[in-house]
């Protein structure tokens, strides 16, 4: 019985929710998103399409050899090595290999003149989210929630997800995960051959994404808990509790074994060696209980009441047991601040883990407890079905991926490797709520956690209401005969059964939330538990009613709502679709489509959506045009935009410029070059030591830094350094600005560095290098190849003052003034006021911002329609300032025309945010 019940006049209402739901998988593709990975995508499809799938790196100095090697395979006899290469191999390891060629083939096919349309990979996300959206309705209905609380559900599930939906091979997992949930629910209330379908589905996913291994680790709950609800009760509760505690030693012996935990041992000075899995006292302690288990199973003689008090006892015991390894664990003071936050937040998370699985497993199987006829379950022929099926689909993912073995042991490696949790201190793989993360106090930039926090209140809300109204069902056969009326049949027409618990999509939407709750990465997928909320809802409204139906007329029917509130419902829900698709459509025209102010060449909606007109695309041309090749150390997160930039070796599809890192982490680096990166990014032990000792680094303190930093370049062979100019207060920038022998040789900066929105890329060349001295020698000879006359402006002057190249600073005005006519923004203008600081052309830049500040206020209602609307309305309040300071007399005019400027600039910004 569905809460919003359909006539056969009223068939209309549901082609609006789904219209409702495709609006909201509409907005929940519209929000701005980095697009980090998407460039790394855009890089590998290019090699992929060119060269094929393999193992050989093309874009670093620092990744994986390609293997395994001659010397590797020694060890193994001589018939098995070739088997082993083919079906084992390492190196370079692409999980996402298909998204990416499918990334780089939609750009190129449907551009134009060999031009990339970046635009079709946002139409791929806004088609994923509709499938997912579907998907996520779907299984609502076939579990009973109907269609309203069903397509409610799955518009909230977009709300969850939706500023963690961007383009990258993650978008996949985020449909393929609703696909997978779809599947057992068709199997579960259709039919149990459908789950045959899990094989080509991850194969595809296998291929297209690493998140594939969630398809395995859910079938493991869904499998197990239908066949405890096929065997005999007490073996239910013997086999349930045994694998709880099991899990339970797994849990608490990875703990012990972590490399952090490890580490601290050492400070402690336990200097124990880690028990082997096999020999240890806590895995002693659950053979001798599970053997009681066993044993209290096989004999029919013990009654129920003794056998529950063993297996609840045995399990507190046991918990006690256990729990001091993670409850005790000690934390030193002595710990550096910042490792000390990595460590409490691993102990903190490790505790949770461990708290949340003895609770919510020791819940399910004490369900078993509970009469079978209670529960849906799979036949047994669907059990052996849902086996067979994941047994061929996990030999097929095997079989049909070119990494073959590989593609299963690297998950598991960069998951449960001792190294894992240092790969997770970035900022998408940290708690869903900011203060479960123990390492900083300020927000996490990746996503947002409200909608999802809302999801956890709603479900354990709903989850305690649906638990409490199940077990308060009217019993009519106890009931005083006196007291109430004549009886209707359970049968009969009309009259509410208890529902059957789906326990094992239950408990697929609670591990789901908990994988959420450890990581806010996979908030994206938390949107798969609405359909079980919708039907937590359901249930739970019909059962409330139903009693208080049973208690006023002694009737078991759930009270219905009446015509007027069903006409309510039914026309706020399309009032509120119009409204929300007039707002939403609008503000996608206004951001997506119309004059964006934020920039005036790179604005295409892709580029937009994806903050992508930040990306190094001149810097990448410098280099190409003048054939710039070596070492590179980047800043990683940008590694792919500069190694997709670049213009590779058709041979061998190798870039010129090799990266030091980029984004692909464990996929492509050891765990140590990540390190590596990090330390020689932070300044290594001069910087540790000075803030230490100063709380910052002093000026003399920082040359040391650069000092260090150097040598750590030049031992790396890297003669080139590639920042995105917001990193220009950085430590690692500051030390090379402090350092004599690293000048800039190229620059196309548009925005201030102490602006969020700074923007722009910084090429720094040894000059220590012959190569680097001989690229700087020629910017000043003009015989470097430039993309466009701004940066080749720009570069110059910054190149002549930073050299004090004396010969041409009578340049630097026509550099100047030329880099302001090209490209108006507030940079260009700050160099022309470095400039004036020249006083034989001061005259001459007071004259240009006169110009340029009358100008504006002339065609300003012009110039705020335009794109880059924002760049000139910064750029003629930079020119206002610096008129305020060379022009006291008119500082009272130019400071009022500065306030007026800010406040636009502030209302253009907050209006193209989404």
């Amino acid at each position: 019985m569905e809460l919003i019940h359909k006539t056969e006049t009223q068939r209309w209402f549901n082609p609006v929710l789904f219209a409702g739901m495709l609006l909201f998988a509409f907005y929940a593709s519209t929000h701005m998103v980095a697009a980090g990975d998407t460039w790394v995508a855009m890089a590998c499809g290019r090699h992929f399409d060119n060269h094929g799938v393999d193992t050989v790196e093309p874009f670093s100095f620092n990744s994986h050899p390609a293997g395994p090697s001659d010397k590797t395979l020694e060890k193994y006899p001589g018939w098995t090595r070739g088997i082993i290469k083919k079906w084992h191999p390492t190196g370079w390891i692409n999980q996402n290999w298909l998204t990416h060629l499918i990334f780089y083939k939609l750009a190129s096919w449907f551009g134009d003149d060999g031009s990339y349309n970046y635009n079709t990979l946002v139409y791929w996300k806004f088609s994923i989210y509709f499938l997912a959206v579907i998907c996520i309705y779907a299984t609502g209905k076939l579990m009973g929630a109907g269609d309203f609380l069903s397509a409610a559900g799955a518009c909230f599930a977009m709300v969850i997800g939706r500023t963690f939906y961007d383009i990258r091979p993650s978008g996949y997992s985020n449909l393929l995960v609703p696909a997978f949930i779809l599947l057992l629910a068709l199997t579960l209330y259709k039919n149990y051959r459908l789950i045959w379908l899990l094989v080509p589905l991850v194969v595809f996913w296998a291929n297209v994404h690493g998140g594939y291994l969630y398809a395995f680790m859910m079938l493991v709950p869904f499998v197990g808990i239908h066949i405890l609800l096929q065997i005999p009760r007490r073996w239910s509760i013997c086999m349930g509790f045994v694998g709880l505690w099991l899990v339970l030693y797994l849990m608490s012996y990875q703990f012990i074994n972590n490399n952090n935990y490890l580490q601290v041992q050492k400070i402690l000075g336990n200097n124990e060696a880690v028990p082997a899995l096999f020999k240890d006292k806590i895995l002693i302690v659950w053979v001798i209980l599970a053997a009681i288990s066993v044993t209290l199973t096989i004999l029919k003689s013990i009654r129920s009441a003794p056998f529950y008090a063993y297996h609840i006892g045995a399990g507190l015991i046991y918990f006690v047991s256990i729990a001091p390894r993670l409850f005790l664990a000690q934390i030193p003071g002595n710990l550096n601040p910042q490792y000390k936050d990595i460590y409490s937040s691993f102990i903190s998370t490790s505790q949770m883990s461990f708290l949340f699985v003895f609770v919510i497993g020791g819940l399910l199987v004490m369900a078993m407890a509970l009469k079978k006829e209670r529960f849906i379950a799979l036949p047994i022929k669907g059990i052996y079905h849902t086996l067979g099926a994941g047994i061929v689909a996990f030999l097929a993912m095997i079989i049909f991926n070119p990494f073959h073995l590989t593609n299963l042991t690297h998950t598991f490696e960069i998951s449960l490797s001792k190294h894992a949790e240092s790969w997770r201190q970035v900022n998408e793989w940290k708690p869903a709520f900011d203060f479960m993360d123990k390492t900083t106090n300020t927000p996490n930039p990746v996503g947002e956690q409200e909608a999802f926090g809302v999801l956890c209140i709603l479900m354990g809300i709903a989850l305690v209401v649906w638990l409490v109204t199940y077990f308060i069902q009217p019993r009519p056969d106890n009931q005083d005969r006196r007291n109430r009326k004549k009886q209707p049949q359970k049968n009969s027409p009309g009259i509410f059964s208890w529902p059957k618990i789906d326990l094992a999509m239950i408990a697929i939407a609670l591990l789901t939330m908990y994988m959420a709750i450890r990581s806010r990465r996979f908030i994206a997928i938390a949107g798969v538990a609405c359909p079980v909320l919708a039907l937590f809802i359901q249930q739970g409204w019909q059962m409330v009613t139903t009693r208080i139906q049973w208690k006023r007329a002694g009737l078991l029917q759930p009270i219905p709502f009446s015509p007027t509130v069903h006409l309510f419902i039914r026309y706020g829900t399309v009032v509120v679709i119009l409204g929300l698709a007039v707002f939403w459509t609008t503000k996608y025209k206004r951001i997506y489509l119309d004059p964006w102010p934020t920039d005036d060449r790179y604005n295409t909606v892709f580029m937009r959506m994806t903050a992508s007109h930040l990306k190094p695309f001149g810097v990448c041309e410098f280099i190409n045009n003048n054939q710039i090749n070596g070492r590179v150390f980047n800043y990683w997160t940008e590694g792919g935009a500069v190694a997709f930039g670049q213009k590779p070796d058709p041979k061998t599809g190798q870039i010129p410029l090799k990266l030091f890192m980029d984004g692909r982490a464990q996929a492509a680096y050891d765990h140590k070059i990540f390190r590596l990166w990090q330390m020689i990014y932070s300044g290594g032990p001069p910087a540790r030591k000075a803030i230490r000792k100063h709380g910052k680094i002093p000026p003399e303190q920082m040359k040391e830094v650069a000092k260090w930093i150097d040598k750590q370049l030049k031992r790396n062979n890297v003669w080139t350094v590639l920042m995105p100019y917001a990193q220009e207060n950085s430590t690692f920038m500051k030390a090379l600005r402090a350092a004599k022998n690293w000048r800039t040789a190229y620059i196309d900066l548009t925005w201030r560095a102490d602006k969020v929105s700074a923007r722009g890329q910084v090429l720094l060349v040894d000059t220590d290098t012959p190569q680097g001295q001989t690229l700087i020698d020629n910017i000043l000879k003009d015989k470097i190849v430039f993309h466009d006359a701004y940066s080749k402006n720009l570069t110059t002057a910054t190149v002549i003052m930073e050299t004090q190249y004396s010969k041409r600073y009578g340049d630097l005005y026509k550099l100047a003034k030329g880099a302001l006519d090209e490209h108006l923004c507030p940079f260009s203008v700050q160099l022309m006021g470095r400039v004036a600081g020249i006083i034989q052309f001061r005259e001459n830049v007071v004259e240009d911002f006169k110009f340029l500040t009358a100008d504006f206020v002339q065609n300003q209602t012009s110039y705020l329609n335009e794109d880059g609307s924002i760049l000139h309305i910064v750029a003629v309040d930079n020119a206002a300032r610096y008129l305020a300071k060379f022009l006291p007399e008119e500082k009272e005019h130019y400071q009022k025309l500065i306030i007026q400027l800010r406040e636009e600039s502030m209302s253009l910004n907050k209006n193209r945010i989404w």
